[in-house]
């Protein structure tokens, strides 16, 4: 089964020390993958996503430069339904935190953390596993808009957008992603890039396996 973009969940910006993500009208599919990415400026540290329906957020990476700091997390979706709330809690707060979420199909196992570096780069030469996804959120000290970057890698690539916010129009932050073909997509490299200074942190994901027909593993038994 091959990961793809489902549909963006949300954004938000504000300060405190919880930072919630309130989708309307969103409906999430068992077997699906929510992820988050998280921005801040100022050394904001995550303790912990939620949502309302009680799926289980894992931190896969954290990047600074400077005083931008980006934070990528994800949750298989084990309980589906009506999703109104997703929960960032953090210790302290600062000026420009931010938070985004976007829900994919085809997401299976955690293959590696991205290794983003400075410059906007969320995943660094990698490999996107075949019909896998390369995802990272990428953060941006003003408000111009990110553009994607380069995409290297072999078989070539693109990268899309899943979401990108502005808020207040003096900084924004964006979700971005890759998928591979049918081929795996080798020293694949994928950033955003600004007039500012940007950050990324990213993973790359397995494509979720399918499912064993229930007459196959009939057979197998049998066999």
């Amino acid at each position: 089964m091959s990961a793809a973009h489902v549909q963006v969940l949300g954004t938000v910006s504000g300060l405190g020390t919880t930072t919630v993500i309130a989708p309307s009208g969103k409906t999430v599919t068992a077997g699906n993958t929510v992820i988050v990415g998280w921005v801040s400026y100022d050394n904001v540290t995550v303790s912990g996503i939620t949502d309302n329906l009680g799926n289980t957020y894992v931190r896969v990476e954290r990047n600074a430069q400077a005083y931008q700091y980006t934070d990528l997390w994800y949750a298989p979706i084990t309980h589906a339904g009506s999703i109104t709330a997703i929960t960032i809690s953090h210790p302290n707060s600062a000026n420009g935190t931010g938070a985004i979420a976007s829900e994919f199909s085809g997401v299976g196992t955690l293959s590696s953390v991205g290794a983003g570096t400075t410059g906007g780069v969320f995943v660094n030469s990698k490999t996107i596993p075949a019909n896998g996804l390369a995802v990272g959120v990428v953060d941006n000290n003003v408000g111009s808009t990110l553009v994607v970057g380069s995409a290297s890698g072999s078989p070539s690539t693109s990268i899309s957008v899943s979401v990108q916010f502005i808020p207040a129009l003096s900084y924004s932050f964006g979700l971005f992603y890759a998928l591979a073909g049918s081929s795996a997509v080798t020293t694949f490299t994928g950033k955003a890039t600004s007039t500012g200074t940007v950050v990324g942190a990213g993973a790359l994901f397995n494509p979720a396996s399918l499912p064993t027909p229930s007459g196959a593993s009939f057979l197998l038994r049998m066999i």
